[in-house]
């Protein structure tokens, strides 16, 4: 599939169109990448899986926003405390697809190293943040996919798998 055009009405006040690339990603679930046109610094990033939609925007100066499906066919859309998150340096520029994209690889490519990565939450969190199993495993295919743009986008040829998502038979409480 070629590239996708989407806005994103992140609030009533902040509506971002984007190009959006379908980037290689796990067997059950799709991610699309891209940038805001003419606006540097920017990202965009959703992950669908198993019905439901989890992503973030980052706009760079102008904030930074999470999308959480919330399991009944709307999305929560949060921006982001920037006091919350640590500076850091500039970021390295996305490497240019064929097309002119902002293409990236959220799965290891052959040659890269790669890792496995298991996420466990309790009983409590799935019922607290998750309508299902389905929905956690979608929010956690998310992570990876972000985290292996980091990894990509910093040059790090090495690249996350999501071994295992899903509840662990454990008390969470202290």
């Amino acid at each position: 599939a070629g590239p996708l055009t989407a806005s994103i009405n992140l609030f009533d006040d902040t509506t971002v169109t984007t190009t959006l690339h379908r980037s290689a990603g796990p067997a059950d679930s799709v991610v699309w990448t891209g940038a805001v046109a003419g606006r540097p610094r920017t990202s965009v990033l959703l992950v669908a899986q198993s019905g439901y939609v989890f992503g973030n925007v980052h706009l760079g100066d102008a904030g930074e926003y999470t999308l959480h499906d919330n399991g009944d066919g709307t999305l929560t859309v949060r921006q982001v405390d920037p006091a919350s998150i640590p500076s850091e340096t500039d970021p390295v520029p996305a490497r240019e697809t064929a097309d002119g994209g902002a293409g990236r690889a959220v799965i290891p490519r052959s040659g890269d190293t790669a890792f496995d990565v298991m996420i466990l939450w309790s009983q409590e969190v799935l019922d607290d943040h998750f309508a299902d199993e389905a929905m956690g495993r979608a929010w956690a295919a998310s992570r990876i996919a972000e985290l292996n743009t980091i990894l990509e986008d910093s040059l790090i040829a090495a690249g996350a798998r999501l071994a295992y998502a899903g509840t662990a038979d454990y008390d969470d409480g202290f």
